[in-house]
């Protein structure tokens, strides 16, 4: 089984010489990890990012009970766990039942943002004993009790491990770029200045000659910004190279996911969209056109001749009570990022609520792209651009303009794609029976 690469394992427990074992076995196996003594003074004042296994100690104070150790290790979890952390193990080493109840019923109720996705409860003696000196140590076989233990409990929650390999990748491809370019041999003798030159470079290339090298954040966000393609494609070798232990026992035979208009929703909006950026229209941005400042043409006229164009017949009334025109921006991201841009590039669609397969509504078309359902404030919608309906407006007209959504990088590359091919598209003369 793989645990975490990335130190996204912490240790919480009141003795150190009792921590220390298990953090040296951990380390024997690359697998970093953080420890906490759990005493308030020593917590971090920032809680830890996305831990994915968490080994506990309930007994962190003197006092007698489960409802007062448990209330003393609860406040420790909340000063370490955020409520988006995502999904972990809990690795508790006790012998108290009663203990375990007590944080169960706390995790179902006060701590149920952080509830962990498997709580585990394990035997310190099972993975520890004690030396010839009366010191903690980790037994020949301890870390493999853990493994084993956890893997197979985990059995149960496949897709916790698929989220594992998934972040180990990521680790090990942000690691070979890192590697890959900081080894860069020519230039100054110094490596300091040899890799400052090589990020300088960097930003130059991604943002054009334009880039204001008096300001270092720009320069730097420039050169990082050009590492996210060669990222994407590293990963993707990664992924191919998936080693999947297959005695995890994941199947997916037989399985027929169960999803409502909300979950695919939900699911699309993460993989489409993102939070708007106040007061900046960038590519890719949503924003209403319900004023028509921006087109000359007449509102009830337009929003007609949209829905003739983009929407079966039969649901044009359906969708006209609910519909609103929306624009997106769409300059080429280069044009942007170089700041050769002299207006904003838009095209017009319509935004309709609905729980509805697009496909249903929406007329194939050479001219028109329907995007998938997509969640937002907890509503389900459709959008369809009518990408005939393609024009500018300068820059000053959109300062003050404020989108309520953006579109992420690879929808807004495909629309420009289908957008281009619409464009261009030569057409041919010919003579027919007709």
């Amino acid at each position: 089984m793989k645990l975490p690469e990335t130190g996204r394992v912490v240790i919480v427990d009141d003795e150190p010489k009792e921590a220390m074992p298990l953090i040296k076995a951990l380390s024997k196996i690359n697998i970093p990890s953080r420890y906490f003594t759990g005493l308030r003074s020593e917590l971090p004042e920032r809680r830890v990012d996305n831990i994915r296994l968490f080994f506990l100690d309930l007994q962190l104070v003197t006092a007698s009970g489960a409802i007062a150790k448990v209330g003393a290790v609860a406040s420790v979890l909340k000063r370490l766990i955020s409520k988006d952390n995502g999904p972990y193990v809990l690795v508790l080493w006790t012998l108290h039942e009663d203990y375990i109840a007590e944080l169960e019923r706390l995790f179902n109720s006060g701590l149920s943002s952080i509830k962990p996705t498997k709580t585990l409860n394990l035997n310190k003696a099972s993975v520890f004993k004690r030396g010839h000196e009366g010191e903690w140590e980790i037994r020949k076989n301890g870390i493999l009790t853990i493994e084993r233990r956890i893997k197979s409990e985990l059995k149960k929650i496949g897709a916790f491990y698929i989220f594992l390999l998934w972040e180990n990748m990521v680790n090990r491809a942000s690691n070979k770029i890192v590697g890959d370019f900081s080894a860069l041999q020519n230039g100054p003798p110094d490596w300091n200045n040899r890799m400052l030159d090589m990020f300088l470079k960097l930003g130059e290339s991604y943002a054009g000659k334009q880039l204001d090298k008096t300001k270092a954040p720009n320069v730097i966000k420039s050169a990082l910004l050009s590492f996210n393609s060669l990222f994407s494609d590293i990963l993707e070798e990664e992924t191919s190279k998936l080693e999947y232990d297959a005695k995890f026992g994941i199947s997916f035979c037989g399985r027929t996911p169960i999803m409502n208009p909300g979950v695919i929703g939900e699911i699309n909006s993460r993989l489409h969209t993102s939070k708007a950026t106040e007061n900046c229209v960038l590519p890719g941005s949503v924003f209403s056109l319900e004023d028509l400042n921006y087109i000359h043409e007449d509102s009830k006229e337009l929003k007609k001749s949209i829905l003739t164009d983009l929407v079966y017949k039969e649901k044009i009334n359906e969708v006209k009570e609910k519909m609103k025109l929306i624009g997106l921006e769409i300059t080429p991201i280069c044009d942007y990022a170089q700041t050769k841009y002299r207006v904003h590039r838009m095209i017009v669609g319509i935004m309709y609520e609905t729980d509805t397969n697009p496909s249903a509504i929406f007329k194939p078309s050479d001219h028109a792209y329907p995007t998938p359902l997509i969640m937002i404030n907890g509503k389900t919608y459709c959008m369809a651009f009518d990408l005939s309906r393609f024009f500018s407006v300068g820059k000053k007209s959109m300062e003050c303009k404020e989108s309520f959504l953006k579109l992420r990088r690879e929808i807004c590359v495909d629309i420009q794609s289908k957008l281009g091919s619409h464009v261009i598209r030569p057409g041919i003369t010919k003579v027919d029976f007709k």
